[in-house]
């Protein structure tokens, strides 16, 4: 008698399905998710932010033959959206001036005072855009480079909670 004449054949065992998924993947895939969905709302939130930044550097670079007051109607206006309207709506030159310088951190202050004053001063003279409109446009693309915009949206936003608060 063959010892191996008793032997059956080898039966594979059936495919392991890979569903239902374990729990464990079924966490990490909402985390990844959920972390994907805020990565992609951050940065529309940080775009929409920049976007009046973007279009007045767009806006000043465009100008042609820059008159001092377009560059200043677009610091007023860029400013006016980041930081408390209060601050800018009611001035004009010397005290819109002194209320933009505020805003740039004290190294960058005398550099930019020093690119805008002349302007302001004499915006009211005849051939004024001709003789200093440029020093306005770089003054104020100067003030839109290093002006802490970031910041102001973090205290803007703390202080829309705070008025909200005590009303």
């Amino acid at each position: 008698m063959d010892p191996l004449a008793n032997l059956n054949d080898i039966h594979l065992p059936e495919q392991i399905s890979s569903f239902p998924i374990a729990p464990g993947w079924w966490l990490l895939l909402f985390v990844v998710v959920a972390a994907l969905c805020w990565l992609a709302f951050r940065l529309l939130t940080k775009h929409r932010y920049l976007r009046p930044y973007q279009q007045a550097v767009i806006e000043l670079e465009q100008l042609e033959k820059p008159a001092i007051i377009d560059s200043m109607r677009i610091l007023k206006w860029v400013a006016m959206h980041y930081f408390d309207r209060r601050d800018f709506a009611p001035y004009y030159a010397e005290q819109l001036l002194t209320a933009l310088t505020d805003k740039l951190p004290q190294k960058h202050q005398q550099t930019f005072l020093h690119k805008a004053q002349n302007a302001l001063t004499h915006q009211y003279h005849p051939k004024a855009d001709q003789k200093y409109g440029h020093a306005m446009q770089q003054a104020a693309l100067f003030w839109l480079e290093h002006v802490n915009i970031t910041g102001a949206w973090v205290n803007k936003r703390r202080s829309t909670a705070t008025r909200e608060t005590t009303l």
